[in-house]
């Protein structure tokens, strides 16, 4: 009696460790998923500030184009804000290209490059080239690498104006 007492006990001390082993381990799956989580958020909140940052930025430089003559409308869409900052876009795009006698796909891997260089994830040359001439809807994360080039831009030009 007493070795089967201690052998049921052995087995259920190993069958709580293996337990507590498991939950130990789901808890920590739930402590990563949980930070997960919260870095999309935190992109997204991040994304969503660097828009209504482009969009004010812009909206103060157009305040002579359609978007800032309308005094009864006083609300955007997304549709403006991309049309505002594609606007912007290729203004610099053009510019830059022709300054330095750039071909399109020139043009597009530098920007791509230099998107990757602001430590923003990756852009196709091709996303670029769609983004330019208006070929596809585009996702909130292209609006941001591409408004990130913008800006680097204004930055690199406010720099050399002040020298």
């Amino acid at each position: 009696m007493y070795i089967v007492k201690q052998q049921l006990t052995m087995e259920f001390n190993a069958h709580v460790e293996r337990l507590t082993a498991n939950l130990t381990t789901r808890d920590a799956t739930f402590v990563v998923e949980r930070q997960k989580i919260l870095i999309i958020v935190n992109t997204v909140i991040e994304t969503v500030n660097k828009i209504t940052t482009n969009y004010k930025f812009l909206h103060n430089q157009s305040s002579s184009s359609s978007l800032g003559s309308s005094s009864s409308s006083s609300q955007l869409s997304f549709s403006d804000i991309i049309s505002t900052t594609r606007n912007h876009f290729k203004i610099l795009f053009d510019k830059i290209m022709t300054d330095n006698n750039y071909s399109l796909d020139d043009m597009c891997n530098m920007v791509s490059v230099k998107i990757c260089s602001l430590g923003i994830e990756k852009i196709s040359k091709e996303t670029i080239k769609n983004f330019h001439y208006n070929n596809d809807n585009f996702k909130g994360s292209t609006l941001n690498k591409i408004g990130a080039w913008i800006d680097s831009k204004n930055n690199f030009n406010l720099a050399n104006n002040s020298e």
